[in-house]
């Protein structure tokens, strides 16, 4: 039973990102433009054709991430602040396909704005995490998710072509770090020997 729990909330996370990738493909299919390459997967959600699977993809990754961050079983005392932390992350997340930036120029620049946050955001949920979890996996994921960002950041002025691919790795990154942290907060549960309860 407690394996089962333990594993729940990494089960809806491997839905979300497996949803997200299967709609990313349904766009990519759809739509298999190099303006969606170098302008990224929001490019997506302001074409009538793949707008549905956009908004499908990163609202259900988000919803199931959500899930799984409220099933984290746990009471180590920072389980609180990484689930208020992983849950910013997700609203930002949601923000991106509500803000279509080809409708005008303040829609452009909000959309802007909150794909910087975003992306700063889940770097530094990210870095947190790896300060937890303390492995070697965990630091080099803080690190693929500090040059996937640099790459969107070179991507969006223009320097470089590879907006969606970054994008991409970014949030698979983010997604194996928040497991990590979720079996880090499993193993830092009380152990029964130290239950203060009294057997009769």
């Amino acid at each position: 039973m407690k394996r089962a729990l333990r594993l729940r909330p990494v089960r809806y996370i491997v839905w979300g990102q497996a949803l997200f990738a299967a709609m990313m493909a349904v766009c990519l299919v759809k739509r298999p433009a190099a303006d969606a390459v170098e302008g990224g997967l929001s490019y997506y959600g302001v074409h009538v054709d793949t707008a549905v699977p956009f908004v499908a993809g990163v609202a259900g990754c988000a919803f199931l991430t959500a899930v799984a961050t409220l099933w984290i079983e746990s009471r180590a005392p920072w389980v609180p602040r990484l689930r208020a932390a992983i849950l910013t992350v997700l609203v930002l997340m949601v923000g991106i396909p509500a803000t279509p930036y080809s409708i005008d120029i303040v829609m452009d620049w909000l959309h802007i704005g909150i794909s910087v946050v975003l992306f700063a955001g889940a770097l530094a949920v990210g870095g947190w995490i790896a300060l937890l979890v303390r492995t070697l996996a965990a630091l080099v994921l803080v690190a693929v998710q500090a040059l996937s960002g640099l790459i969107a950041g070179a991507a969006q002025v223009g320097l470089v072509g590879l907006m969606i691919p970054s994008q991409i790795v970014f949030q698979f990154a983010f997604a194996a770090l928040v497991v990590a942290a979720i079996a880090t907060a499993h193993h830092a549960q009380p152990r029964p020997s130290d239950s203060k309860e009294v057997r009769t």
